[in-house]
């Protein structure tokens, strides 16, 4: 980040006080997204805990923007082992939102669904950010605790995911569409 000219650093400054914003405002929309859920007896279904769960997940997620304050407030950089720390809950809630969103289609083409079934996505992230790890400095971003080859088998996995999650949706969409009645 200490290498962008002064008009560049203004502007990456206005990006990310942006994204915090909208971080803040998506994370605590979540939170009520899932409070409400619980709430609601008439939103116990698998889909409905499901949606709950996502909001919740999705939630986690966004906070892991806020991790990037200190490129607003400082140098923009700390230690790997920092930010791996910071960004574990976020990345949990990004692989594992993630995979919600592709068991909310699979549950809308099954109407039947395990929960347990989610269990198979949370230690992936993990795995892939421990195995990978690497001590150095950089700018705390939700992709940075995937060091050296991490980083494509992070990108790679959650493209799988969602283009997965686009088959499923698109499959339900057919099966709707083609329902007499």
């Amino acid at each position: 980040m200490s290498q962008l000219s002064g008009t560049l650093w203004l502007v990456d400054k206005i990006v990310l006080s942006v994204c915090t914003v909208v971080a803040v405002l998506g994370s605590a929309a979540n939170f009520c997204l899932f409070f409400v859920t619980l709430r609601s007896k008439s939103l116990r279904s698998n889909c409905h805990i499901l949606i709950g769960l996502c909001a919740i997940l999705d939630g986690f997620h966004q906070v892991g923007l806020l991790n990037q304050l200190p490129a607003l407030l400082g140098n923009g950089e700390m230690g790997s082992f920092t930010c791996s720390l910071l960004q574990l809950l976020p990345e949990l809630g990004l692989f594992r939102g993630c995979a919600c969103v592709f068991f909310i289609g699979v549950e809308r083409l099954m109407a039947v669904i395990q929960l347990l079934l989610i269990a198979s996505y949370m230690t992936f992230g993990v795995y892939v950010m421990v195995a990978y790890f690497e001590h150095k400095s950089q700018v705390c971003a939700i992709p940075a605790p995937f060091h050296g080859d991490a980083g494509p088998i992070f990108g790679q996995s959650l493209c799988l995911l969602n283009l997965s999650t686009v088959l499923v949706y698109c499959a339900v969409a057919l099966i709707i569409s083609n329902k007499p009645g």
